[in-house]
């Protein structure tokens, strides 16, 4: 045990900070995306840096990382930026139903006063904050394909670790499937909604359409409904004298 302790010592001595343009905070080594992009493109965009979008494990983690990455922006909601955090149960609305994308479970949280709401039933993902106000940096779910920044974090490798527990595969591998799986359900639902939408748009036009013509050819005059078409004068019918000519009874004769 005390070689350990003596060799960590030593390797701590000659560690390496983060790499160039990462941000170090304890073990961890943190880095933004500043181009704009989806939930899925920030999953790839921190893959292809060997790293996974955010965890935010304490307040102080908190106030570091909205002090390193959030004051220097001032575009409202464009400044938010996503962490890796997402729904796990779509029809739920209360934060119980996120896990981080690991696939563990949420111990820290910095939910926004109204967060996480789920407007629409379509919100699954999760982002910090970005507008400059007193909510600023706090979580808020939104729809996974809307575009924000990033956040991606990686190992602190300049210290040795010692752990011999295996990382969670299955769990991770869970994770992102149900995470493709729900944007999956979200796009598909998006698309029925949309269908119809148009299918009450265009039964909506075709009712205006007859109503329109009703009003316009149609005689109401002598019907329950004419007080509503008040602009339409009652017509009566006249002989060729100009008197009025009233109704024809064609049994009656005129014997004088």
């Amino acid at each position: 045990m005390l070689l350990i302790i003596f060799i960590s010592l030593i390797l701590h001595c000659f560690a390496k900070d983060c790499p160039s343009d990462w941000q170090r905070f304890h073990n961890k080594c943190f880095r933004e995306v500043t181009k704009y992009v989806t939930f899925s493109q920030a999953i790839d965009a921190c893959n292809e840096m060997d790293a996974s979008l955010a965890k935010i494990e304490s307040s102080e983690e908190q106030i570091w990382i909205e002090e390193t990455f959030m004051d220097d922006y001032d575009k409202g909601d464009y400044d938010s930026i996503w962490i890796g955090l997402m729904r796990f149960k779509a029809k739920d609305h209360d934060s119980s139903s996120f896990r981080w994308l690991s696939g563990e479970v949420v111990n820290f949280t910095n939910w926004h006063p109204v967060e996480p709401n789920n407007i629409g039933g379509m919100q699954f993902c999760v982002a910090l904050w970005g507008r400059k106000d007193t909510h600023e940096g706090t979580w808020f779910d939104a729809k996974c394909d809307k575009k924000y920044r990033a956040l991606c974090q990686r190992p602190f490798d300049g210290l040795p670790r010692f752990s011999s527990e295996k990382p969670k595969a299955k769990v991770f591998n869970y994770a992102i499937r149900e995470e493709y799986r729900l944007l999956d359900d979200a796009n598909q639902e998006m698309e029925r909604i949309s269908i119809r939408i148009w299918a009450m748009s265009a039964l909506n036009m075709i009712l205006i359409v007859i109503l329109v013509g009703m009003i316009i050819l149609g005689d109401f005059s002598h019907s329950p409904l004419g007080c509503l078409f008040f602009w339409k004068k009652r017509t009566s019918t006249t002989d060729g004298n100009g008197q009025n000519g009233g109704i024809v009874n064609h049994n009656y004769t005129d014997t004088t």
